[in-house]
């Protein structure tokens, strides 16, 4: 499966009165929610500050622009190390596994 297309945001929302808000994070081109980012309170099992939940919120909406970014250093990389730089190789590699990590079902 693959994901949705970009371009991804993120915004704040307090929909859920039993929460005490948090982030949607949505895709702009599809105009649907792709997740729910709740911070953590007296109604949450889990741990995770106000601070931390916005950072996690843009990291996901940079999601696609980081995949783009890594798939271009790749193709650079991949050049320099058809051309015999060692380090450019073992940077393709890990860019190849993870790209390979974010695809898969």
């Amino acid at each position: 499966m693959k994901h949705t297309p970009g371009r991804w945001k993120f915004d704040t929302f307090t929909e859920y009165p039993s929460r005490d808000g948090g982030y949607l994070v949505y895709s702009l081109g599809e105009k649907k929610g792709l997740a729910l980012l709740f911070n953590s309170g007296k109604h949450s099992a889990y741990r995770v500050d106000s601070g931390e939940c916005r950072a996690n919120a843009r990291l996901m909406a940079a999601a696609p622009r980081l995949l783009r970014a890594c798939k271009r250093a790749l193709a650079y990389l991949a050049h320099r190390a058809d051309n015999g730089d060692e380090e450019a190789l073992e940077s393709v590699i890990s860019l190849e596994q993870a790209i390979k990590e974010g695809e898969e079902e």
